[in-house]
């Protein structure tokens, strides 16, 4: 729209370090190819697995679901190129040290500002909300057995009780190993324990927070809040691809309004915040309570729920809208799930109590 925009990123080079596994559906995929303007390419994933350490495993066939594993690089690439090619201006290895109202403060000095987008990602997020722990090897396969196409999710309780752990075999031969909670202890010597059972060479390992809290509000005082820095990600999974570019897209339309003089700059944040709410409110909303249920549940009691949702089908429908599937879940197994957990507890006490 004409409007001067300066990008300060930390980093020296655009797309790197990558901090996610990359999967994505075909869906969340349009939201890029409408950004960058051209097709945004990745391996189909085919099939998958969820196994629940010390209970058993289950198949989910993802053939026709359009389950797909991108370049992460790639994509920072051609969001690059679109804002570049729309007069864009970037600064690397520029770290923003203070944001206030009107300016950011970096090692080149003040740059005044009229708005200002914090997408410093995770560590921007309210440090009293949810924060797990991440980490993530990428490492090379050189056995004989390729597994092109697969997707590996572990949920093992005593290494953390938040998150899981997973494994991707992308087309290049790479796999991607990492997991997610509360102890780094715990959540290294679990995914070491996978690496070397997989028998790969580990060339990178990258950490990073995932931020599980849900959404954080606009911001304020001109600075609007987006991606990770809002907690616009998955509460259950902490995914934020999608989300991170939406959230940008609805921050940026309520910019130029404010910009244009057509709202004031209060109107502006609720405008986003407003518009967020209602496209993911809901969603994130199921989320958060499906959330707080798994926490709680110990590795029967996943196995339980994996075992029902697997011989309804709902495994193999992975593009069903969370906010439907938190109904289905808290409808069909939520009484009967919750207490059992209950029960056990109980049961548990009990058995202490005598002892």
């Amino acid at each position: 729209m004409g409007y001067s925009v300066l990008l300060l990123e930390d980093d020296s080079e655009i797309g790197y370090p990558v901090k996610c596994t990359g999967i994505i559906s075909s869906e969340g995929l349009e939201v890029f190819r409408n950004v960058c303007g051209h097709e945004v390419g990745g391996a189909r994933l085919s099939h998958g697995e969820v196994e629940v350490r010390g209970e058993g495993k289950v198949e989910v066939n993802l053939e026709g679901l359009g389950i797909i594993s991108i370049d992460r690089r790639l994509l920072e690439r051609c969001l690059f190129e679109a804002a570049a090619s729309n007069g864009a201006r970037f600064r690397l290895s520029e770290r923003a040290t203070r944001l206030g109202a009107g300016s950011v403060e970096s090692r080149s000095g003040v740059q005044p500002a009229r708005a200002i987008v914090d997408a410093r990602g995770a560590s921007a997020y309210p440090r009293h909300d949810r924060l797990l722990y991440a980490m993530q090897y990428t490492c090379r396969h050189f056995g004989g057995d390729r597994a092109e196409g697969h997707v590996r999710v572990v949920v093992d309780k005593a290494v953390s009780r938040e998150y899981f752990m997973w494994q991707v075999w992308s087309e290049s031969g790479d796999v991607l190993v990492g997991g997610a909670g509360s102890s780094p202890a715990s959540i290294t010597s679990g995914v070491e324990s996978i690496i070397d059972k997989i028998a790969c060479a580990e060339y990178r390992i990258v950490r990073s927070p995932i931020v599980i809290g849900g959404f954080a509000g606009s911001g304020s005082d001109g600075i609007f809040k987006v991606g990770d820095a809002a907690g616009a990600a998955k509460p259950l999974t902490g995914g934020g691809d999608v989300l991170g570019v939406e959230s940008s897209l609805m921050a940026a339309r309520a910019i130029s309004r404010y910009l244009s003089g057509e709202l004031s700059l209060a109107e502006s944040h609720r405008l986003y915040e407003n518009t967020w709410r209602r496209a993911h409110g809901k969603e994130e909303s199921a989320q958060k309570l499906l959330r707080a249920v798994y926490e709680r549940m110990d590795a029967r009691d996943v196995w339980g729920l994996l075992e029902r949702m697997h011989a309804s089908g709902m495994l193999d429908n992975p593009r069903a809208k969370f906010d439907e599937l938190g109904g289905w879940v808290i409808a069909s197994l939520g009484a009967r799930v919750i207490g059992a957990m209950v029960l056990r507890r109980i049961q548990d006490a009990l058995a202490l109590h005598v002892t």
